[in-house]
């Protein structure tokens, strides 16, 4: 085999070939003083990097993959971590990696696999470890050590790993998830991020990128290599987790990965990350919910030998107490250092915004930054007065990060400053906690923090929760996470909500005689409203009870009872005493805080060894005493293992630019910026990965289409109005992009709709995998019968075992030239398994491939040939696209179709696709309609399309007819000039008799051709689509309804018949969205009494006063001040008075004023007791504007209805020479001040 195809094979979809590169810079950003810059680590000389298409060098190391396998049942994961180790070079090594595990996870197991054995690691004092490990590297054994640095950064060490080897290291732990408003959370991270290393040098013990000094003794071992910017460690990870939660499973979702759902059951669920969100530089974040209300409490218990062990959850009811809070004093800290250069820090004036317009008037707030030094908006905490407010947005929007993480200055800024002894003082921690003095300031909290509670926020995408966790703790408060990529006001929102409601101190557990011990943590946290109490604990004797939770609410006693049963033997659940052993190791660990108790250190110890669990003085060893053949005690090569950015930090804000490169970097799933940050920007996908360019500042944010599905498995996208649902197997559905205009909302309501058609294409297309997965089970099993020896060496290669060359060619060999055609067929499903593992084998192999795409004995041979072929050839040649595309088989005309999307191809690819479409397989016709109106956009299809569409035969032809439909929608939306052309096509299917289930699917072909005309015809100009749009606004099936009604809105002619059919009936109640729509678009076409009839027909619906129909009351209310009329403003005071929603209350009082000019003091005076601020201070400019000078009275009221902002609220104070703080003051002054006012104009 000659070196150019060895490369092209090993290397599939990379361009070229370079020397070894320099792995990262050297120092945290321009602080270099006070951290010794790293050295760059040496390649072995002669390896060989790739670069591929994006411009990203490969790097070969020796960690390939992690794979991650979770179990979760009920409020605990049990979880496996697998990291495989291959030394590419040609003398030994020993591996370092730095990485992450969860902060509260109980590892309880270590396991080295070498080949077929299994060593099993001990558990030692660490130094008894480091002792056992270097013994046996320096003999030559191989042997692997892992140690723990913090609660969520880990040490593997692997040493021996022969040339050309592979050892796995398994890693297990049990973890007990996170559960908060109804909401469990499962969280498994995947990078540790670079941390600020504070203090003076004092050399250097581990193989991280900064030196040990006095404030961080161990920072050389938690600051693993960082790849530069272009660059991959080629390490990448798989993520499954099998869900068992015992109930149905609602509202489960990953925002941080793309997903996919399999074996879905009642309560059940597999969950996948999806192959293009494999580079580990993420956490990943899964949450769910359970179908059922909100559990009161829940327990779990183990009993063995050892004892018994408990989980106790209890929900405390808070939300009914209504007690009074004493006014508080908000200081929110910023972190501006380098790492929250970026994303980060932009998503940090994104939370503050919503921090300072959810402030109450009765609180004070200051905000304090801080990087290398902390600065403070301003000399002393303000009130929160709307200038006040307005002037802290300003010194948001100038924050920008820089500098080092001095943490210590933002915690003595906050905790130091002298307290209001009137305010309760709460703090907002925000940072991603990339500092490496953990314990110095966790200590500096638990000294200082007093009565303050701190409630800390983790910005990113990888935030140190460690840290963010035990201050929050410590602080008496929580902690909540806010990815760069994601809306942060409903976590400010709930946190906002939190802390403006009493809160239940002085807990404890009256365990009514129960022999309840060592419960955890301790002391009893103070609960918030809608907080769980989670409670781990010891017992010796079984017993049943009724156990009180007592705590002090606002200084009055609460009590709350809840039932417990504690067995005295129960072998379920054994994993709690690992938890449980934890949770009292993180107690010990924070006791110890400010100073280091020998007696801590040596419970902790016994604790950890008695438990078989890691700690920071406890270490898993495992030692092979089997010597490899020739080995000698020359010392292994040590290779650090790099680690990626984590995605969304900056490079440059971190490290300094790197050498070479002027620009600024931000890491992401292939995020980049390429120039000054500063300019626009715009967003595409290449390659599967999404890529962040700056651009002129004008243009625009563009999202383009997801990449290209995997060979041999097609896929539907369904591109509607202002979103895109893609649709990929049984993945989950996830939506892009927002509303596209006033009726945006329902392309969502058409991607939904569509769903279930959806899965019946899913099926068509898994016929033809399925028969190819039974032809090749055929041959699996024949060749286990048979031969044993060839079956075990093709089991070693699918499981990406290391199989020498010469015998994976002579497997490939006797699998190819075999006389059964599924053992052919399994040979070349081996190939391109090789070809995706870029493993070497011989050219002639690909040559036997290429024969058998058109002469293969059967359909199974020639499909598996040619997919083979396209994973090997990137296009796959057209000279065997041309015969395969006239193959006898549906299957492999199938398939060519599918590879005729590829954009490299060619002019004659389109020649192939045109003759496809005709195909007289309707299945392959619509994989061909597929490629050719998504990836290419071939407008010349449109005849053909057209004719199938209408002219089907639609009972046989049912996938091809759907497909048309989808290819006309897709052409019309990327060419506007396009849509009158389609758009007429879709008035006459309107009159087509399309069938309502078809084929073995059985799915609703009439119902999806209804769904994507009406949606090509939203917009359309023309008055020859109404009639059928109008008969479909009646239709049976609800989203065809639906839909039909949102695209008649934009008919006037439409108007009484919405009038009387939408708004005068029952129909679309749960439809507040439409319902909205068309009341907006009725009252700008002269409204008639049948109009203001419904709309106070549809304001006294008992569904309609609900908070998810808000927006829809804020229009019906509108409409009737629209009218003006004496009995409709009279029920709208009834409102105004009642109406939960405060937007609700806005409208009609800003409408009002304007309306009733003789009362509008006395409606204001009523509306100062509204319970929502800006209601009251709106209702304060509204009565100021009543006591003005006539002048001046109606420009007040004018503005106040265009426009009721705080913002013109305190503009209209200031002009009447009064302080913007009136609305602060007691509700009996601000009355006097206006009937003074009032009395004195007369």
């Amino acid at each position: 085999m000659n070196n150019s195809m060895t490369k092209k094979m090993r290397m599939a979809g990379l361009i070229t070939i370079l020397l070894a590169v320099a792995l990262f810079s050297h120092a945290w950003s321009r602080e270099s003083a006070e951290v010794t810059p790293a050295e760059e680590p040496q390649v072995t000389q002669g390896a060989l990097r790739a670069v591929n298409e994006d411009g990203e060098v490969i790097l070969e190391f020796p960690l390939k993959h992690t794979s991650v396998y979770a179990q979760i049942s009920g409020f605990l994961a049990q979880v496996e971590v697998k990291q495989h180790f291959h030394n590419p070079h040609n003398e030994k090594i020993e591996a370092v990696y730095v990485f992450p595990l969860p902060e509260n996870s109980a590892v309880n197991e270590m396991i080295m696999v070498v080949g077929t054995r299994n060593i099993y690691g001990e558990i030692h004092k660490r130094i008894v470890a480091r002792q056992i490990y270097e013994q046996a590297r320096a003999a030559g054994k191989r042997t692997a050590l892992l140690e723990q640095e913090r609660p969520n950064i880990f040490t593997q060490s692997v040493a021996n790993i022969g040339a050309g080897e592979e050892i796995v290291i398994t890693i297990r732990y049990v973890q007990a998830l996170k559960y908060d408003r109804g909401v469990y959370r499962y969280v498994f991270p995947m990078v540790v991020g670079p941390r600020f290393i504070p203090g003076a040098p004092t050399g250097k013990k581990g193989t991280g990128w900064a030196q040990d000094t006095n404030d961080v003794p161990d920072a050389s071992r938690i600051t693993p290599p960082v790849i530069k910017p272009g660059r991959r460690s080629g390490h990448d990870i798989s993520l499954t987790l099998v869900l068992d939660a015992g109930l149905s499973i609602e509202d489960l979702k990953s925002k941080s990965h793309d997903i996919e759902l399999t074996d879905e059951d009642v309560g059940k669920a597999t969950v996948s990350i999806m192959k293009q969100d494999t580079i580990p530089n993420k956490d990943f974040v899964l949450e769910y919910r359970v179908a059922e209300d909100k559990p009161r409490s829940a327990f779990l218990t183990h009993f063995s030998q050892q004892g018994g062990y408990l989980m106790l959850m209890i929900q405390p009811s808070l939300e009914s107490v209504t007690r009074d809070l004493e006014p508080k004093e908000i200081f929110f800290v910023v972190d501006c250092s380098g790492s929250m250069r970026g994303y980060p820090i932009q998503k940090v004036k994104e939370a503050m915004y919503h921090c300072i317009q959810g402030i109450s008037p009765d609180d004070t707030f200051q905000i304090i930054r801080f990087s290398s030094n902390a600065s403070a908006f301003s000399p002393k905490p303000v009130p929160a007065t709307r200038l006040h407010k307005e002037e802290a947005l300003d010194y948001i929007q100038a924050l920008y990060g820089s500098g080092g993480t001095r943490m210590i200055e933002g915690i003595k800024a906050c905790l130091d400053y002298p307290k209001n002894p009137e305010r309760q003082r709460i703090v907002f921690f925000m940072t991603d906690g990339f500092i490496g003095n953990d314990s110095q300031i966790l200590a500096a909290i638990k000294e200082k923090v007093g009565t303050t509670r701190l409630f800390s926020f983790g910005v990113g995408s990888s935030p140190n929760r460690s840290l963010l966790e035990r201050m929050a703790e410590l602080g008496r408060g929580t902690s909540q996470y806010i990815r760069q990529d994601e809306d942060p006001q409903p976590v400010i929102t709930a946190m906002l909500s939190r802390i403006s409601k009493p809160y239940l101190t002085d807990v404890e557990i009256n365990w009514a005689g129960l022999s309840v011990t060592d419960v955890y943590p301790n002391p009893i946290p103070d609960l918030y409203s809608a907080q769980p109490l989670i409670l781990f604990a010891r017992y010796d004797v079984a017993g049943q009870a009724g156990i009180t939770l007592r705590g002090t609410i606002n200084g009055q006693p609460y009590e709350e009872q809840v039932w417990i049963s504690l067995p005295n033997w129960n072998p379920d659940n054994g994993s709690l005493a690992s938890v449980w052993a934890r949770e009292k190791i993180k107690y010990l660990m924070l006791e110890q805080l400010g100073g280091r108790a020998k007696s801590i250190e040596q419970e902790v110890t016994n604790l950890a060894l008695e438990y078989n669990l890691m700690s920071q003085y406890t270490s898993f060893v495992a030692v092979d005493e089997v010597i490899p053949e020739g080995s000698d005690t020359t010392l292994p090569k040590t290779i650090a293992i790099p680690v990626p950015m984590p995605d969304g930090v900056s490079f440059t804000g971190v490290f300094g630019p790197p050498s070479g490169y002027p620009g600024d970097y931000v890491n992401g799933d292939g995020f980049k910026f390429k120039g000054k940050a500063a300019d626009g920007l715009a967003l595409g996908r290449r390659s599967g990965r999404l890529q962040l360019y700056a651009m002129p500042k004008s243009a625009a944010l563009s999202r383009a289409s997801a990449a290209l599905a995997p060979s041999r498995r097609a896929e539907l996208s369904l591109r509607m109005l202002g979103t895109e649902k893609l649709a990929e197997g049984r993945s989950n559905t996830r939506y892009f992009g927002g509303y596209g205009g006033a009726r945006g909302a329902f392309g969502m309501q058409l991607g939904e709709s569509l769903r279930g058609e959806r899965e019946g294409l899913d099926l068509f297309l898994s016929y033809a995998a399925k028969e190819e997965n039974e032809y090749l089970q055929q041959g699996h099993k024949a060749l286990s019968d048979k031969d044993k020896e060839l079956y075990n060496t093709l089991s070693q290669i699918h499981y990406g075992q290391k199989v020498d060359e010469a015998k994976t060619n002579e497997t490939l060999k006797k699998l190819l030239n075999s006389k059964e055609g599924s053992e052919i067929a399994v040979g070349l499903n081996l190939l391109a398994s090789l070809a995706q593992q870029k493993a070497k084998f011989d050219e002639v192999h690909i040559a036997t491939a290429i024969k058998l795409t058109t002469d293969g004995e059967n359909e199974h041979i020639r499909s598996q040939a040619l997919s083979a072929v396209s994973v090997i050839k990137q296009p796959v040649p057209l000279d065997i696209l041309r015969k395969t595309a006239k193959d006898k088989d549906a299957t492999v005309r199938m398939l060519t179709a599918h590879v005729l999307a590829d954009k490299k191809l060619g002019k004659e690819a389109r020649r192939l696709i045109r003759a496809l479409v005709k195909d007289k397989d309707h299945r392959v016709a619509a994989l061909a309609i597929k490629a050719g109106t998504e990836a290419r956009k071939m407008n010349g299809l449109i005849p053909a399309l057209e004719k199938i569409l209408l002219n089907a035969d639609f009972e046989k032809q049912y996938f091809a007819v759907l497909e048309a439909g989808l290819g006309l929608h897709r052409l019309a939306e990327a060419d506007p000039k396009l849509k009158t052309k389609v758009g007429k096509i879709f008035i006459q299917s309107l009159d087509k008799d399309y069938p309502a289930a078809v084929g073995k699917e059985k799915f609703n072909l009439k119902k999806a051709v209804n769904l994507i005309a009406l949606k090509n015809l939203d917009g359309y100009n023309g008055d020859d689509a109404y009639p059928g749009v109008l008969k479909l606004a009646s239709d049976a099936d609800k989203d065809v309804q639906t839909l039909a009604v949102s695209v008649l809105v934009g008919y006037k002619k439409a108007a009484s018949y919405l009038c009387q059919n939408v708004l005068s009936k029952d129909t679309f109640l749960d439809k507040p969205e439409l319902l909205t729509t068309v009341v907006q678009h009725l009252r700008g076409y002269e409204p008639s009494d049948d109009f203001y009839a419904a709309v106070k027909k549809l304001l006294k619906e008992e569904k309609v006063s609900s908070r998810s129909h808000a927006v829809l009351r804020v229009a019906l209310t509108e409409a009737l001040l629209d009218r003006g009329n004496s009995k409709d403003i009279q029920y709208l005071i009834s409102l105004l008075r009642k109406d939960k929603e405060w937007k609700v209350r806005r409208a009609i009082l800003a409408r009002l004023a304007d309306m009733r000019k003789e009362k509008v003091l006395d409606t204001a005076l009523k509306a100062l007791e509204d319970p929502h601020p800006v209601i009251r201070q709106l209702a304060l400019a509204e009565a100021i504007a009543a006591t003005a000078k006539k002048d001046k009275r109606a420009d007040y009221l004018d503005k106040l209805s265009q426009s009721p902002t705080p913002a013109v609220c305190d503009r209209i104070l200031l002009d009447e020479g009064l302080s913007s703080d009136l609305s602060l003051r007691p509700l009996q002054e601000i009355r006097k001040v206006l009937i003074a006012r009032g009395a004195k104009l007369g």
